[in-house]
């Protein structure tokens, strides 16, 4: 087996559209199916998680580890919890978070300053990608 293969499932799994924002949400503590869709719904306005996208993820969280699923008292509705292993992996996710907001912030400082220097030529070339004004 290849040694750089867990390090790939790991990142592979954080890299799909809703696992991170998952475990993101599962970090502000357990909850029911439908809470967990309202709480991704409202950190990401943009696209709403449908619930087959929701039931295949947590599945595919429960099977990896990261997220247990509990029966509630009832047995009526299920309770998503992260396990120990998710707990650490959701503050992973917060310093990844925090190191990328850093580095954005020292990368657009330093491409102002750069552009503040520049010739009136390079400062118009690199002007669609500051502020946003590039789309993708």
């Amino acid at each position: 087996m290849d040694s750089g293969a867990p390090l790939r499932v790991i990142l592979t799994r954080l890299g799909d559209c809703w696992s991170a924002r998952l475990i993101v949400a599962l970090g502000r503590g357990a909850c029911g199916f439908n809470k967990l869709q309202r709480r991704v719904a409202h950190s990401h306005a943009r696209q709403p998680i449908s619930q087959r996208m929701l039931s295949l993820t947590l599945r595919s969280l429960v099977s990896d580890g990261f997220v247990e699923k509990r029966q509630t008292g009832s047995g009526r509705w299920a309770e998503y919890a992260l396990t120990e292993t998710g707990k650490n992996l959701f503050d992973l996710i917060g310093e990844m978070d925090n190191w990328v907001r850093t580095r954005a912030a020292r990368t657009r400082a330093t491409s102002k300053s750069s552009n503040d220097n520049a010739p009136p030529a390079v400062a118009e070339e690199t002007a669609p990608f500051r502020k946003g004004g590039m789309t993708q």
